[in-house]
């Protein structure tokens, strides 16, 4: 049976979330973009003595947050409630994509806390030269005016993916994303209202070099979103780090970490 609630913080903040099993113990789960908390109840068959609480990211799902930066700060406070909320001592987290944000920032915050952080084709260890650019003052004009204007993009980027500049499953990945208005909303708030996030992988590995946390990597080889590449760093600087990859494309690799026998 699946649990639903909402985890108030400041009376302005919402964090909605699905729990799943009712194991001793805990696993933290944040999903990608476009998707919500109950993507991550098919690791009820994987994790099956634990607790699967899954959240819906800042706008996504049901959670309710302003219009403005989520700040490191905030979402530091928040994981403290959380843990008190749920009366965790320790945990593990799973994070697919986008949602590899939100548990970067935990691995630093709180590795006291985790037990393992398993990333999925997470995003939040490479930041793009377009991203930089498109959260920008100025680059949030144009991709206002992108989004408005998907078709525009579209053309363009089948064109770049016509003469190899971009990979055809980025280009098809990006028309999934950007197919409804909602969608496109829900990019623009995504990109702009969690950049404050971002953490280098240098701070990242210098925190995790002090701590015995253990780091399961999950990449996909067929994956053109995430790449294993963004992970290097990573793998060299932080001896705590296991990295698994699969023949497997972006949106697979849910399934085919569930998948992999114990």
């Amino acid at each position: 049976m699946t649990q639903k609630g909402t985890f108030f913080h400041q009376k302005k903040y919402e964090l909605s979330y699905q729990i799943f099993g009712t194991g001793p113990e805990t696993l933290l789960c944040f999903h990608g973009f476009g998707q919500d908390a109950s993507v991550f109840q098919q690791l009820t068959k994987k994790f099956i003595n634990h607790r699967i609480i899954s959240f819906d990211l800042p706008f996504h799902g049901e959670s309710e947050f302003p219009l403005e930066q989520v700040q490191q700060t905030l979402w530091k406070e928040m994981a403290s409630g959380l843990f008190d909320h749920f009366h965790i001592e320790t945990c593990k987290v799973v994070a697919y994509s986008l949602g590899g944000r939100f548990a970067i920032r935990l691995a630093m915050d709180y590795p006291e806390k985790l037990e393992e952080v398993i990333f999925i084709a997470a995003d939040g260890f490479h930041y793009t030269g377009i991203y930089q650019f498109a959260t920008s003052v100025i680059g949030r004009r144009l991709v206002k005016y992108i989004l408005k204007n998907p078709e525009k993009l579209f053309r363009l980027s089948e064109l770049m993916a016509k003469y190899g500049v971009v990979n055809n499953s980025v280009v098809k990945f990006a028309r999934s994303q950007l197919d409804k208005k909602a969608h496109r909303i829900k990019v623009y708030n995504s990109w702009v209202y969690l950049k404050a996030l971002k953490t280098s992988q240098r701070d990242l590995c210098r925190s995790l070099n002090n701590s015995q946390l253990k780091i399961s990597v999950y990449v996909g080889e067929k994956d053109y979103v995430i790449k294993e590449s963004y992970f290097d760093f990573l793998m060299a600087n932080y001896i705590g780090t296991q990295k698994t990859v699969l023949p497997l494309r972006h949106h697979e690799m849910i399934g085919g970490v569930v998948r992999i026998p114990e």
